[in-house]
Formats: structure tokens, C-alpha cells, sequence
């Protein structure tokens, strides 16, 4: 009887089950798919004018697809399409979405995305204003978001004409992604637990560019709020004797490589809401740079070179940086001047720096009483050491920006690299005890003090022809020169010479140029040494 009943009992389960399954499937699973058809629909006319062809949803084994799926925005500036073949859903909450009308999603994966972005350059275009409409987001939860094996490519539109210049591959991986336009959100439109997005294998290239640029991976961690960008390497499409004779005039040719960039502490509310970049740190380690400049072709015309506070001044998004490190960096610099032989170079090893307080936002800026900071050290041809420190006006207050630094003991012949193919003179031999200098400058010249100590110079001139020491004529001229002219030893004692700095401003040259013309005046007024332009011309 037991046995009878307990059978019986399990036939009319089944069938109501097996019946009921049968009626889920074939009305509740198509209402299911009518409903979240309409609310993708809404979409369409949205900023985010989402469009796709197949929707399909099976709430018996709580998955869906997505097929053909296109997201575009070709309105205002900036336009964008972003594509995949299909969207899977796995974890289909049919039941919180039947009670609660919240659509609730397990994992979702996309397959082969790829997003473009255009900017429009046409005139119209860029007069036209981005529109402020709000996304109307349905109450969303997704536990798992996956993109792998993404690509990406942004371009540059005028016209008919359209010019990639930036591509590369993305992934992205989200957790908790809860979503509801009737809420407010952390992060504008959504809050999240998890966020890591990556890009890899990027290629810059400008059409009309010099240069090419490449990155090997960027990597942004929600948690720690940071981005890391590893093995970048700037290189130009010419070699170095070739660039200038491209552009027929002056120009810097340029070599870096593979330096790694953390920047940590961004604050991402502050981007979402008000469009501020805030950063607490930006660590650059392992720069490595070599810069040439041919001088044998005429200088540019160019506009003024702008100092910190006129640059932060015109700067168009608000910015805030607390700190810029530099470490282990290397920079060689080489210069093939009008006459020359080859190329001077001076090399700066194990360059460690830290800027403080970049940043055009008043508030930030009152804090720091409304001033940069940089201090800075080096080993300069890999013997000596150079320390500086710097201070710099963030806005046009009258304040003056200051250079103080030291440098330690060295073989003054240490500097011929440069000074032989540079300024055509060779230090036979000398010793620096030590180096003090302070100036202050401003748009127009810069002014201070040198305190040069060394003893035993003497110092020749060279052919420019072939860099070697002149005839008997031209070394009476040397000879004259180390004895009447060139103080041969000027120590601290009490005919110590003190250097005065004093240099008017070329406009249109860097803040280097400015910084090393205004020392090269105390090295002469120290020294004795005649100008190198009053020879040749240097600049």
C-alpha cells in the first residue's frame, strides 16, 4: 500500500513538474525574453545607442546570448563603436527578475570585442557641444564580468578621410557590478567591488608624427587605486643626423626606453564627477634617455617657451599631483655645433628626482602657498655628484623661481667630452674642490652667485678642423690666456673669486638652456674663461 502511494505520489510530481517545466519554458520564457528585449530596446535611442541582433534566454538553465552586438555614440567630438560577436550569460536570475523586476546576471563573457574610438576634426563637429543626457540604467547586478582578448583602435577623422593612429589589445575583468539610475552611485553611473583592465601590445604612431611610440602593458587596479604602465619606448622614424635635415631647421631627436610608470592614489571620484585628475604619486623607474641636437641648421621659429606657471595657467582639465619620482634615471645629452668635428655629450647617471605640488587647482595650490618643489641629484659623466633643488611659482604672483645646488670634488678634465666639440677648448688639467651656486629667474634674465673652488687649471685651444691642439702660435695664445686671463686656482682663501650669474633670457629656448647659460656665466666670471660664443657660434 506504502509502496503504491509513494509510486503514485511520484508519477503526479513528475508530471506536474515535467508540466510545469513545459509551461515555464513555453510562456514564462518567452514573456521572460519579450521583457528584457523592450528594456535593451530602450537602449537604442540612448547615448549608448545599443543595438544587437539575437536575443536569446533559456531560464530553465539560467543562461542567455547576446548576438551581434553594437554600442555607438556619433554625436558631438568624440565618437565610438563597440562591438562583439556575443554576450554570454551565465547565472540568469529569473526569479529576483519575476519579484523584484532586477536583473540579476551570474558571469557574463564577451567574445572577440572591439571598440573604436573617432575623434571628428571637422570644424562643425568641433563647435558642437557633447550632450549631458543621462543613461537610464535598469536595477542591474552582475556578479562576474569577463573580456578577454579585446582590441582597440583610436583615429583622428576629417572629412572623408580617417587616420588610425593608436591600437592595441584590452582586457577586463569586473566583480559586483551593481547598477540603478534610480540610486546613486560611487562611481557615477555604477558601484563595483572589483575592477582590473588592462591594455597590451600599443602602438602610437601619428601620421605627421616624428615619432612612434609603444607600450607594452598598462594594468588599472581598482582597489589600490593604481596604474601601471610598463616598457615604453619613444623612438624616432629617422636616425639622428637625418631628423633636422627633415624639417630644415634645429630639433631635438630623441631616444627613450623602457622606463616603468606606477601612478597610485587616483581618485576616481574626483574624474567621474568633476573631471579633475588627482593623483597622490607618479614613479617613473629605470628612465633611460639620449637626446642629439644638430645646431648646424637654423634655429626654428617657434613661439616662446612657456615657464611652469604660464603652462599650468593654460592647462585645460583641473590637475593635482602631489608627487613625481624619478629613479635610477640616465640622460645623455649630445649637441654637434656649427665647425664641429662631432658631436659634445654629457651624460647624467643614477638621476634620481621628486617634484612636489603640480597642480592648476587654487585650493590644492594655497596649500603649498601656491609653490612647486624639485630637488634632484646625479652622477654627471658618471664621476661626480650634482645635487639641486628648485623651487617654482605656480601662478603669476611676482615671485621668482630659484636654482641652489652643490656639486662634489672631480677631475675637471672629466668635462671635456663636452667642452672639445662644444667650445673648442680642452682642459689639460684641473681639479674642482667644490661647487656652490644660487640664482633666481624670472621671464627676462636670471641673477645670482658661484662659489667655484679648484686649483692647478690650465686649459688649451683646439682646431676646429680636426679638435687638436693648435700651432705654436695659437698655444702662445693658450699660454697667455692660462697666465693673464684664467685664474689658474682660485681657492677659499682670501682672494677667493666669487662668480656672479647673470643671463637674459632667450625666449624661445628650453628652461635647460636657460638654467645652463645662466651657470656657464658664473663658471666665466669664476674662471676667467672667455665665453665660448665670443669663438663660435654655439647657440
Amino acid at each position: 500500500m506504502n509502496k503504491k502511494f509513494i509510486l503514485i505520489a511520484g508519477t503526479i510530481t513528475l508530471t506536474i513538474l515535467t508540466i510545469g517545466a513545459f509551461l515555464l519554458f513555453e510562456y514564462a520564457n518567452p514573456w521572460v525574453e519579450e521583457k528584457l528585449s523592450k528594456q535593451l530596446d530602450s537602449l537604442r535611442e540612448s547615448p549608448i545607442n545599443l543595438t544587437y541582433k539575437k536575443l536569446d534566454v533559456n531560464i530553465l538553465s539560467g543562461k542567455a546570448t547576446l548576438d551581434s552586438v553594437s554600442i555607438t555614440k556619433k554625436e558631438g567630438k568624440n565618437h565610438y563603436t563597440f562591438t562583439f560577436d556575443q554576450l554570454k550569460i551565465n547565472g540568469l536570475g529569473v526569479v529576483t527578475y519575476l519579484i523584484n523586476n532586477q536583473i540579476e546576471l551570474g558571469k557574463i563573457k564577451l567574445d572577440n570585442p572591439h571598440l573604436v574610438f573617432t575623434r571628428i576634426l571637422d570644424a562643425d563637429s568641433l563647435n558642437q557641444e557633447e550632450t549631458s543626457q543621462s543613461i537610464n540604467l535598469p536595477d542591474l547586478l552582475i556578479k562576474s564580468f569577463e573580456s578577454n582578448h579585446g582590441t582597440f583602435s583610436i583615429r583622428n577623422k576629417k572629412g572623408d578621410s580617417s587616420n588610425q593612429f593608436i591600437t592595441g589589445k584590452f582586457d577586463l575583468s569586473v566583480r559586483n557590478l551593481k547598477a540603478d539610475s534610480a540610486k546613486k552611485h560611487e562611481f557615477k553611473y555604477v558601484d563595483l567591488d572589483k575592477l582590473d583592465f588592462g591594455l597590451s601590445d600599443i602602438d602610437i604612431a601619428f601620421p605627421d608624427s616624428l615619432y612612434t611610440t609603444s607600450v607594452k602593458k598598462v594594468n588599472f587596479n581598482l582597489d589600490t587605486r593604481s596604474l601601471q604602465i610598463d616598457s615604453i619606448s619613444v623612438k624616432s622614424r629617422y636616425d639622428k643626423y637625418k631628423l633636422a635635415h627633415v624639417v630644415n631647421h634645429e630639433i631635438d631627436w630623441i631616444d627613450i626606453g623602457n622606463p616603468a610608470i606606477k601612478i597610485s592614489g587616483i581618485d576616481i571620484g574626483l574624474l567621474l564627477d568633476h573631471g579633475m585628475y588627482y593623483v597622490e604619486k607618479a614613479t617613473i623607474e629605470g628612465f633611460n634617455a639620449v637626446i642629439f641636437r644638430d645646431k648646424r641648421l637654423p634655429f626654428p621659429q617657434k613661439p616662446d617657451t612657456e615657464l611652469l606657471h604660464q603652462f599650468i595657467a593654460k592647462l585645460g582639465v583641473k590637475t593635482a599631483i602631489d608627487t613625481v619620482q624619478l629613479k635610477r634615471g640616465r640622460v645623455e645629452y649630445q649637441e654637434f655645433v656649427k665647425q664641429g668635428v662631432g658631436p659634445g655629450k654629457v651624460t647624467f647617471e643614477e638621476l634620481y628626482a621628486s617634484f612636489y605640488n603640480f597642480t592648476n587647482v587654487d585650493s590644492i595650490q594655497k596649500k603649498s602657498d601656491y609653490t612647486a618643489y624639485m630637488d634632484a641629484r646625479s652622477m654627471v659623466m658618471g664621476k661626480t655628484l650634482l645635487e639641486a633643488s628648485f623651487t617654482f611659482p605656480l601662478v603669476d604672483n611676482g615671485r621668482q623661481y630659484t636654482v641652489n645646488g652643490k656639486m662634489k670634488s672631480a677631475d675637471l678634465a672629466t668635462f671635456n667630452p663636452m667642452l672639445e666639440d662644444v667650445a673648442f677648448v680642452r682642459i689639460e688639467k684641473g681639479h674642482m674642490n667644490d661647487l656652490e651656486f644660487e640664482f633666481k629667474y624670472n621671464l627676462e634674465k636670471s641673477n645670482g652667485t658661484m662659489k667655484f673652488a679648484y686649483e692647478d687649471l690650465k686649459i688649451n685651444t683646439l682646431d676646429k678642423e680636426s679638435n687638436r691642439s693648435k700651432g705654436l702660435g695659437e698655444n702662445i695664445k693658450s699660454f697667455i690666456a692660462n697666465t693673464f686671463v684664467v685664474k689658474t686656482n682660485n681657492t677659499k682663501n682670501d682672494s677667493f673669486r666669487i662668480g656672479s650669474i647673470e643671463f637674459k633670457r632667450n625666449e624661445k629656448k628650453s628652461i635647460f638652456n636657460y638654467w645652463w647659460k645662466s651657470l656657464l656665466t658664473g663658471f666665466r666670471s669664476s674662471t676667467g674663461i672667455k665665453a665660448p660664443e665670443e669663438t663660435v657660434d654655439t647657440n
